[in-house]
């Protein structure tokens, strides 16, 4: 879920943020990368992108603009600035924050181990490396309608924005979820 504090947004500020556009770095500087980018997370099922006048009337709809930042000898870096428009600032911090214990995983772990019941047997290890790990949590279709952007234009000119269907970079609230759910696995 993304709960927002603030009602949903007006029509008028929909119209609004999706006319300001995206970032510059991704409306002038890599518009192809970017659109090449958000296709390959639409083939992997993380995202969907649609054009405004089809989703403008949905009614939780946000709207933060993307970006991109270069990286020196690497490929360049999507962002979805969040904050640009308040969405970060809206959102309800319902979020599991105690699941972020950064620092003392390994104190945990021999904790863990000295204290294990050895009438169940030797203790045994797990460690998750997830490729793409945010992409893996879904989203509700409501929070997707929060964490909207918009994008370049497309070479027919449509005005697209991009819904996510699981946790995004750039969302306040990404991290928690997603330490939550690594923490449950």
């Amino acid at each position: 879920p993304a709960p927002s504090s603030n009602p949903p947004w007006s029509a008028t500020r929909r119209v609004l943020a999706h006319r300001r556009g995206p970032h510059p770095s991704a409306s002038r500087l890599f518009p192809d990368f970017l659109l090449q980018d958000m296709a390959e997370m639409v083939n992997m099922g993380f995202w969907t992108v649609l054009p405004f006048s089809a989703v403008q009337h949905l009614p939780h709809l946000a709207i933060a603009p993307a970006g991109v930042v270069p990286q020196r000898e690497r490929r360049p870096r999507p962002i979805m600035d969040y904050s640009y428009n308040q969405v970060n600032q809206d959102g309800a911090p319902f979020a599991p924050y105690p699941a972020m214990q950064f620092g003392q995983a390994l104190q945990r772990i021999i904790q863990r181990i000295l204290y294990a019941n050895p009438a169940f047997g030797p203790v045994l290890l797990a460690k998750l490396d997830l490729a793409d790990g945010y992409y893996r949590i879904p989203l509700s279709p409501h929070a997707a309608q929060q964490l909207a952007v918009v994008l370049p234009p497309d070479r027919t000119q449509h005005h697209l924005i991009g819904i996510p269907l699981s946790l995004p970079m750039g969302w306040a609230q990404s991290p928690p979820y997603f330490c939550s759910f690594t923490e449950t696995c």
